[in-house]
C-alpha cells in the first residue's frame, strides 16, 4: 500500500469514529494523482474502513462523464452515468461500487478530499439564512452551492462553479459548502485537511452564543411496555426491533407540538436514507396504555397518508424510539435523528430551520443510489 492511500485511510478512519462528523454510512474521502482515483466504496462505514473499502478508478475514463450527453429523464440519467463510473473501475471484480460522488472528487484539483456532514457545519447549511451568513464567515475563502438534487445534476452544477472560481481567484477552493447536504475539504495534505476543518468550526461557533446543556436522562419504567406494543404494531412484513434512548435534548423538543414542528421533516438526504422523512409524535398520554392507544390510531392514519411504516417515534414523556430490522439500523436511526435535533436546535442563530422541500424529498426516497447505500450500510454491518 502506498504511503498516500495509508494517509487516506488514516484520517478517515480519524473522522469516522467521530460522530460529530460522520453517522452511518455517510460521508467520504478520497485520494488522486495524475491518473488513478481512489474514493470510499458506497455504503461502507469510514470508521473502520481499510484499503478494500476503497475503489479504484481511472481518471481518464471518468473524464467522460463531464463531456457526455446523458438522457432527460433523471432515473435513465443517472443508470447512464453509473454504467461510465463502473467502466472506470480498475478492478470491477471486487464488486465495489463507487461514491455517487466521485465525479465531484475527481472535479477537484486537490490530491485529498475529505466529504462530511458535521452537525455543526449543517447547522449553518440548513438555515434560512445560511448563504448569508456563510459569505460573512468565509467571504472568498469558501464556494457556497444553493440546494441541488445529488449525483448528475449536482456535479454539472459545480463544474460550473468550480470553473468559475478558477478563473476568478486562480485556483480550486478548498471549502465547498453544500447547502442542506454537507462540506468538502480539499488540499494537498491530510495536514491541512485537519487546520481547514479546525478552522471552519471555529468561525462557526463564534456565532453561537451558548451551548445546549446536554444531559441524561432516565427512560421511565412504563418503556417496557410501550416497546414491545410498538415493534409488534410494525412487524407485520417482518420482525423489528425497538430501541428508546432519552437525554435533555430529546426531552425539549418532545415537550410541545411547536418545538416538534422544528424537527418534524428532514434537513439532510442521510436524514431520509436512515430514518425516512415523516415522524410520530405523541404528545398527551399519562400511561403506558394511553401511549400504546395512540401510537395505533397515529399509525392507521400515518400509513394511509404516506404508504409506509415510520422508524421514528418520540414520546413526551418517555424517550426516541426508533424501529427497523436490524440493532445497528435501530442505534444509526437514533443517532442521525438526534443529529437531525442539533442541527434545528443550532439553526437558531442561523435564521432557523430550513427543512428540505417536498420535491427534494421525493427525489432522495425514490433514488435508487440511496436505497442501495441503505441497504449495503446495514448488511455490511451484520456479515
Amino acid at each position: 500500500m502506498n504511503t498516500a492511500l495509508e494517509k487516506l485511510i488514516d484520517i478517515s478512519r480519524e473522522y469516522g469514529k467521530n460522530k460529530d462528523f460522520v453517522l452511518g454510512g455517510g460521508g467520504n474521502t478520497s485520494f488522486k494523482d495524475d491518473k488513478y482515483l481512489w474514493i470510499k466504496a458506497s455504503g461502507v462505514s469510514l470508521a473502520d474502513i481499510t484499503e478494500e473499502g476503497f475503489v479504484q478508478l481511472d481518471r481518464s475514463k471518468l473524464a467522460v462523464i463531464a463531456e457526455a450527453i446523458y438522457s432527460e429523464d433523471s432515473d435513465e440519467r443517472e443508470r447512464q452515468v453509473m454504467a461510465h463510473l463502473h467502466q472506470a473501475i480498475v478492478n470491477p471484480g471486487k464488486g465495489k461500487r463507487p461514491s455517487v460522488e466521485t465525479s465531484l472528487h475527481n472535479l477537484i484539483r486537490y490530491s485529498y478530499v475529505v466529504h462530511m456532514h458535521p452537525w455543526m457545519v449543517n447547522a449553518l447549511l440548513c438555515a434560512r439564512n445560511s448563504a448569508k451568513i456563510s459569505r460573512e464567515l468565509f467571504g472568498n475563502e469558501a464556494l457556497y452551492i444553493g440546494y441541488t438534487d445529488p449525483g448528475y445534476v449536482l456535479f454539472k452544477k459545480l463544474l460550473a462553479e468550480v470553473e468559475t472560481f478558477r478563473q476568478v481567484h486562480g485556483k480550486d477552493p478548498q471549502i465547498l459548502l453544500l447547502e442542506n447536504h454537507g462540506i468538502f475539504i480539499s488540499a494537498n495534505t491530510v495536514e491541512e485537511i485537519r487546520n481547514l476543518y479546525q478552522d471552519v468550526f471555529k468561525r462557526i461557533s463564534s456565532r453561537i452564543s451558548g451551548e445546549f446543556r446536554y444531559e441524561g436522562r432516565v427512560v421511565p419504567d412504563t418503556a417496557s411496555e410501550v416497546l414491545p406494543a410498538i415493534r409488534m404494531a410494525l412487524s407485520e412484513q417482518g420482525l423489528k426491533i425497538a430501541s428508546i434512548r432519552n437525554n435533555s435534548l430529546i426531552e425539549y423538543f418532545a415537550e410541545n407540538q411547536l418545538h416538534f414542528q422544528k424537527i418534524s421533516l428532514p434537513f439532510t438526504p442521510d436524514q431520509i436514507v436512515y430514518c425516512r422523512a415523516k415522524y410520530i409524535y405523541i404528545q398527551n398520554a399519562r400511561s403506558a396504555e394511553e401511549v400504546v392507544t395512540l401510537f395505533r390510531h397515529q399509525l392507521e392514519r400515518f400509513r394511509q397518508e404516506f404508504g409506509f411504516d415510520p422508524k421514528i417515534i418520540l414520546i413526551k414523556g418517555m424517550g426516541l424510539v426508533a424501529v427497523d430490522a436490524h440493532y445497528n439500523a435501530v442505534q444509526t436511526a437514533l443517532d442521525v435523528y438526534e443529529d437531525l435535533m442539533k442541527i434545528s436546535y443550532y439553526s437558531e442563530f442561523f435564521g432557523g430551520p430550513r427543512f428540505l422541500t417536498p420535491d427534494q424529498i421525493s427525489f432522495i426516497d425514490h433514488w435508487e443510489v440511496e436505497n442501495y447505500r441503505r441497504k449495503v450500510s446495514i448488511s455490511g454491518r451484520h456479515r
